[in-house]
């Protein structure tokens, strides 16, 4: 069973929407439906920055390969960040002040 799915729908009335959420059983209207598949990144790139195990109904989807990147961008920061600490924690010490400002992309 997985703990993040990602799909879309069509409405009554022939509109498409997206769903992401984590209870495929019972998505939440307010919170889970997108009426654009744009805003659909903040909740993939979420899922994916928490390691959730996901169903994306469309991995070639823009928005997907969107949140892929910004997910991917998110956790080498966060590994950089984590690598830094451990060697400053160990006495290590930039020999630069500006390239402590310096931010990995």
């Amino acid at each position: 069973r997985k703990e993040f799915y990602c799909y879309s729908e069509t409405t009554a009335d022939g509109y498409e929407i997206w769903i992401a959420t984590n209870d495929m059983d019972s998505p939440c209207i307010s919170e889970d439906v997108y009426y654009y598949d744009n805003d659909l990144s903040d909740a993939i790139v979420e899922a994916i920055v928490n390691g959730e195990d996901m169903y994306v109904d469309d991995l070639d989807a823009h928005y997907f390969m969107d949140a892929v990147e910004e997910a991917y961008g998110q956790m080498v920061n966060n590994i950089k960040e984590e690598i830094e600490n451990e060697l400053i924690e160990q006495g290590y010490e930039y020999e630069n002040k500006n390239e402590a400002t310096t931010e990995m992309v």
